[in-house]
C-alpha cells in the first residue's frame, strides 16, 4: 500500500436514511453516507438488506470506512432486500438502468463503482456501457462466468447450480443451511453463533427462498467475458488468495483480460468483504480510486450507547428468544417480518410478545419499549 493517512473513525452515527430510486416502475432502495469529494457505488453480491446491514458492527464499520475518502452509495438490487419485489427475472439491462437511477437519484454524474462477487459482472456491464460514468472499477472477488465450460474449468458445474437452486427452494434461511453457508462464504465466523444468527435473518430479509432461487437460476447464465477487453476505465482486481467461493482462478483471468488491470492478492479465505482482514480490503479499494491509504476498519467503534442499555435491560428481564422479539419490535418490524427473521411461525411471535408483556406488566408495543428503554418508570 501506498503511505498516507491512517483513518481511524470515530463511527457513533445513526444509520443513513434510506431513499428510492423509480425505474422502470419499481422502487430501488439506496443510501448515500459522508461528504468526501469522490462518489463511489458500492453493488454487493447475491442479496443484502440496507437497513439491516447496519445491526451489525463489522458491517458498520466497514461501510462507515469509505467515508473516510468517499461518498459511498448503497442500494438493494431489484427483487431483494427493501427494493421492489419482481415476478420475472431481470435482465442485465434493466439492473443497469437500475444503478443509472440509483445514481442519477444520488446526484451522482461519475463514480467510482465497486463490485462484489456476483456485483461484479453487473459492475463490468456499466463499465463497458457507460465508461463516461465511471472514473474507477473496482472488482473483488469476481464472477465473469458462473458455468464450467471447457474454456473455463474452475466454474461451477450445471450440476452444482441445480443442487443450489434446489437447496434454496427448500432450506433457504433454516438453521442448517445457514451454519453450512457461513462455514463456506465467512469461515473466520463459523463459530459465532452471534454472526450466524444475525447472518440467517440478513439472508431471509435479504430475499426469499424464491427469489433466492431464482437469482442463483440467473447467476448460473453469468458469462460477460465478451466485456472484458472493452473496460476502458482504469480498473482494479482483489482477491483473497484461498477464497472459498470464488478462487483466485475467476480473479486472475478478469485481470488478464481487462487492458491494463491491476491485480491485487490479499491473504485470507473469508469471501464475505466485511469479514477477516476487512482493513486490507479497503485500503485496497482506497488506493484503486487513488485515495489515502491504509483505512482502518474498527467494529469496536460503532457501538451504541443506547442500543447496549437496551440490550442490557432486555437481558435482565426476558429469554434469549423473547430479547430477539423485542429487538425487532424496537426496529418497527411487524410480526410477519420478525417471524421470517427469526424463522418461526407469527402465532410463536405472538407467544414470545405475550409473555414479555408479562414479564413487563406492560399491554402493548409501545409501553414495552418505553419500559426497557428506561422512559417508563416499573
Amino acid at each position: 500500500m501506498t503511505g498516507g493517512r491512517g483513518a481511524s473513525l470515530a463511527l457513533h452515527v445513526d444509520p443513513p436514511e434510506t431513499s428510492y430510486a423509480e425505474s422502470g416502475g419499481l422502487s430501488i432502495a439506496y443510501q448515500t453516507l459522508g461528504d468526501e469529494g469522490r462518489d463511489l457505488v458500492f453493488i454487493p453480491s447475491f442479496v443484502s438488506n440496507l437497513e439491516l446491514a447496519w445491526d451489525w458492527p463489522p458491517l458498520a464499520a466497514f461501510y462507515l470506512a469509505f467515508t473516510s475518502f468517499a461518498r459511498l452509495i448503497l442500494f438493494d438490487k431489484r427483487g431483494t432486500g427493501l427494493s421492489d419485489r419482481v415476478k420475472k427475472l431481470p435482465g442485465i439491462e434493466e439492473r443497469m438502468d437500475d444503478l443509472r437511477a440509483v445514481m442519477d437519484a444520488a446526484g451522482a454524474q461519475e463514480a467510482a463503482v465497486v463490485g462484489v462477487s456476483e456485483g461484479a459482472p453487473l459492475a463490468i456491464s456499466f463499465a463497458a456501457a457507460f465508461p463516461e460514468r465511471v472514473t474507477h472499477l473496482v472488482l473483488y472477488g469476481p464472477l465473469p462466468k458462473a458455468s464450467r465450460t471447457d474454456d473455463y474449468p474452475w466454474a461451477e458445474t450445471a450440476e452444482w447450480w441445480e443442487a443450489v437452486i434446489e437447496r434454496f427452494e427448500q432450506r433457504w434461511g433454516s438453521p442448517d443451511y445457514m451454519e453450512a453457508d457461513v462455514a463456506w462464504r465467512a469461515p473466520s465466523e463459523q463459530h459465532n453463533e452471534s454472526f450466524v444468527r444475525w447472518w440467517a435473518q440478513y439472508r431471509r430479509l435479504g430475499a426469499s427462498p424464491g427469489a433466492a432461487a431464482d437469482l442463483a437460476r440467473m447467476n448460473s447464465q453469468i458469462d460477460v467475458r465478451d466485456l472484458l477487453p472493452q473496460i476502458t476505465v482504469p480498473t482494479t482486481v482483489i482477491m483473497r488468495t484461498d477464497d472459498r467461493v470464488i478462487s483466485v482462478d475467476h480473479g486472475r483471468y478478469v485481470a488478464e483480460n481487462i487492458p491494463g488491470a491491476r491485480y491485487v492478492e490479499l491473504p485470507g479465505e473469508d469471501h464475505l468483504p466485511f469479514v477477516g482482514d476487512a482493513s486490507a480490503l479497503v485500503s485496497a479499494i482506497a488506493e484503486a480510486v487513488g485515495a489515502p491509504t491504509p483505512v482502518v476498519v474498527d467494529p469496536s467503534l460503532v457501538e451504541s450507547p443506547n442500543e447496549t442499555e437496551f440490550d442490557h435491560r432486555i437481558a435482565q428481564l426476558l429469554s434469549t428468544r423473547e430479547r430477539d422479539v423485542m429487538r425487532w419490535v424496537a426496529r418497527g418490524k411487524t410480526n410477519q417480518q420478525i417471524a421470517a427473521a427469526l424463522y418461526v411461525s407469527e402465532s410463536t411471535v405472538r407467544k414470545h410478545l405475550q409473555n414479555s408483556y408479562r414479564k413487563l406488566d406492560v399491554t402493548s408495543r409501545t409501553t414495552a419499549l418505553a419500559r426497557l428503554n428506561g422512559s417508563l418508570a416499573p
